[in-house]
């Protein structure tokens, strides 16, 4: 009111009493396609960009959609004391930013958000789990769920792993956390993430029968953008708007012809792509308006990058130009020894493709 009263075109004001830290997650990658290895402590561009937009009704179906089945789960959750969700969605549907999200507007938010990736830079190794590997592992997870006590813990496309793998994590959150229980040893969530339904036996997809009865429970799909492509414009411009609040960048603005770009678009990467184009966008902008010319569909690294997203990007051009190393920097905007640098600083094998 104090605000208002001095400048009466105000139309929103926002408080907060959560600070960016609150959006650090502590990152555990696959080492040699098998054993989880602590890498870093990251921020999420995208999640401190999104976060705000979970804070009231969204006339913007898609966020409408998942804020009331995030709803409805965390009152389930909290009603049945169980302590595993799972989400469902294609790539790049902001799985990663939801789960993080979920952990900031809950009581967990003064602990640990621990990421598991359970993608692998390289192809999945077919390994023997004999008695010590299998015991390495489940240390491993003690290790993370020690790390998230009283927070939450992320597995990232679970459905990655091998079938072993599965089984040992299933076999641990039953035995050792005694999740879902009146006897659970673990203070904190448990979210999974999968790329399609657990129960969808597809090749490279296959989930363990173990671990899908411990996640079946709790599962919420996450849509794609292309269930909601009449929804692109409103989302660009409220993700735009949001972006440069975050990064505390003077407002920005689309063109109607940058609009007409993208909602042409068919967005097969799905939020986490439009936000890379955003972010992107705004970057190569120096004035106030966004052109269609700083629409670029393809993968560009910009010094915004976290090492996340410059590795996904880079691994991104890879597989769409089939490993061509010459054509997969160009794609990238750079020189081909600056790909290969890339390559060996972030372990992708020459082979990758």
């Amino acid at each position: 009111m104090a605000a208002n009263s001095k400048a009466t075109n105000i139309q929103s004001f926002y408080s907060s009493w959560l600070t960016r830290n609150d959006v650090i997650a502590s990152m555990w990658d696959l080492e040699d396609g098998y054993y989880f290895r602590y890498s870093r402590e990251e921020q999420d561009a995208m999640t401190v960009a999104l976060y705000s937009m979970f804070t009231e009704p969204s006339h913007i179906k898609w966020f409408s959609h998942m804020q009331g089945e995030f709803h409805a789960m965390r009152e389930k959750v909290a009603r049945e004391k169980t302590q595993t969700v799972l989400l469902t969605g294609a790539s790049g549907t902001a799985k990663y930013t939801l789960a993080q999200i979920a952990h900031i507007r809950s009581m967990r938010r003064n602990n640990r958000f621990v990421f598991a990736n359970c993608k692998t830079l390289a192809p999945l190794k077919v390994i023997k789990w004999g008695a010590s590997e299998k015991s390495h592992f489940t240390r491993i997870l003690r290790s993370m769920t020690n790390q998230a006590q009283g927070g939450t813990l992320y597995l990232h496309e679970i459905d990655h792993l091998d079938i072993e793998a599965q089984e040992l994590i299933a076999d641990f959150l039953n035995n050792e956390l005694k999740v879902n229980t009146d006897k659970n040893l673990f203070n904190g969530i448990i979210i999974c993430s999968t790329r399609v339904s657990i129960e969808d036996r597809l090749p490279g997809h296959i989930c363990s029968p173990k671990l899908i009865q411990v996640l079946r429970r709790n599962v919420i799909k996450v849509p794609s953008l292309t269930e909601y492509h009449e929804d692109i414009e409103l989302l660009a411009i409220e993700v735009l708007k949001n972006y440069c609040i975050s990064q505390n960048i003077p407002e920005k603005v689309f063109t109607k012809s940058a609009l007409k770009v993208m909602s042409e678009h068919v967005w097969s990467r799905n939020l986490r792509e439009l936000f890379d184009v955003i972010k992107h966008a705004v970057f190569i902008t120096p004035n106030k308006r966004i052109s269609a010319d700083a629409i670029i569909m393809h993968p560009v690294v910009d010094a915004n990058d976290t090492h996340s997203d410059k590795l996904r990007k880079v691994k991104q051009a890879l597989r769409d130009c089939n490993g061509k190393k010459r054509h997969a920097a160009k794609k990238l905007n750079i020189a081909p020894k600056t790909l290969y640098a890339w390559m060996k600083e972030y372990g992708i094998p020459l082979d990758y493709k």
